[in-house]
């Protein structure tokens, strides 16, 4: 399988990574270490990131049957991007069209938010059965296991409006306003400054961890420490 492409640009303080030709399945590790480098780069120089790419233009083939050494391989640096995105200090904003299978599905749920033009489509399995990284426990922790168990059963593809209310995505807007809609979302963000958005993003991803008084007492003590507005002059 040839690695996936990537494209780097920068423009009003976002870091916007396209992959070129996203993967189908766990291959594509010089794509895994490219996007990595990229990540913790942008993480660097204080940029939030748009993740662009994702989706392919018609559902693609089934991927190669893998012997298990690539598989644990391909699995464990998978599982390794998919940390270090939920761990990055700024936020990653997943924009994608078109049908999102196997590790690119992976991707756009590994992002801190998502948003999906109205053509996109996400499947819950892949060609060999395996559900996306990541779904089940979205999906369980916003439907309840039953309904997980339902939606990975039947495997058809959700649409764009099914994600956003299953919380798998955050908005559906019209496929030519993707990029824009990308930018204009993150132009508050960037705003706020990167210790607003490190502080936020740590509060909002440890307190779903922890029990109700445990997690009152960390917003408590970490957002005391954000950044008060200035005072109008």
């Amino acid at each position: 399988m040839t690695p996936a492409g990537l494209t780097v640009s920068r423009r009003r303080g976002l870091s916007l990574l396209r992959l070129e030709r996203p993967p189908t399945g766990l291959l594509g590790s010089d794509c895994w270490d490219d996007l990595t480098r990229e990540l913790l780069a942008a993480e660097t120089r204080q940029e939030p990131v748009v993740l662009l790419g994702l989706g392919h233009d018609a559902p693609p083939p089934a991927e190669e049957l893998l012997d298990p050494e690539q598989l644990e391989e391909g699995a464990r640096r998978l599982h390794e991007l998919l940390a270090l995105m939920t761990s990055l200090g700024e936020p990653v904003l997943a924009a994608a069209r078109g049908h999102l299978t196997g590790a690119s599905c992976s991707l756009a749920l590994a992002a801190h938010a998502c948003l999906l033009a109205s053509d996109a489509s996400l499947a819950p399995c892949d060609a060999a059965g395996r559900p996306a990284v990541g779904l089940a426990r979205r999906l369980a922790g916003r439907l309840g296991q039953g309904e997980c168990l339902d939606v990975l059963r039947r495997d058809r593809p959700l649409s764009a409006e099914a994600c956003v209310d299953f919380g798998l995505a955050q908005r559906v807007v019209p496929a030519d306003e993707l990029e824009e809609a990308a930018e204009h979302w993150h132009a508050e963000l960037v705003a706020r400054g990167p210790e607003w958005r490190r502080l936020v993003l740590r509060c909002t991803g440890e307190a779903v961890e922890l029990g109700p008084d445990e997690a009152a007492f960390l917003e408590a003590s970490l957002l005391g420490l954000l950044p008060q507005p200035a005072e109008p002059r």
